[in-house]
């Protein structure tokens, strides 16, 4: 009988989901982040020299301290926020230290609707080299 913790290329195979298991968190976290506004989150998530577009409301930009202070604008207008982020699918690179993640994001955002304000949804997709 095979024995499954000797079994060849098992540690690679166990390596390999570990590491899209913490791809998947980290989609969860960023979204997270968002939601909460929670700018220590985004500075330990985001690499420094992010490239976010934003293509249906402003152009694209550099920099996650630029991403916070775009939120920062934001943190006014809008009351809360929702980011569901869906169809998360993990792309292991050839040298397996580098993986693109890509998914579909919707998000709502109230903009005081108990004042008479309205709830803004929009969508788009994320691509994230990690």
């Amino acid at each position: 009988m095979n024995d499954l913790a000797t079994s060849p290329g098992l540690a690679d195979r166990l390596a390999r989901l570990e590491a899209r298991v913490a791809i998947m968190e980290l989609l969860a976290r960023y979204g997270r982040a968002l939601d909460e506004w929670n700018e220590d989150d985004m500075r330990a998530l985001i690499a420094a020299d992010v490239v976010a577009r934003h293509d249906a409301v402003a152009p694209p930009f550099t920099g996650v301290e630029t991403l916070i202070n775009v939120m920062r604008a934001l943190r006014p207008k809008v009351q809360a926020v929702q980011h569901f982020i869906t169809n998360a699918h993990v792309e292991p690179g050839p040298d397996g230290d580098h993986a693109v993640a890509r998914a579909f994001v919707f998000a709502v955002h109230d903009t005081g609707v108990a004042q008479g304000g309205k709830l803004l949804q929009a969508g788009g997709a994320y691509r994230m080299e990690v």
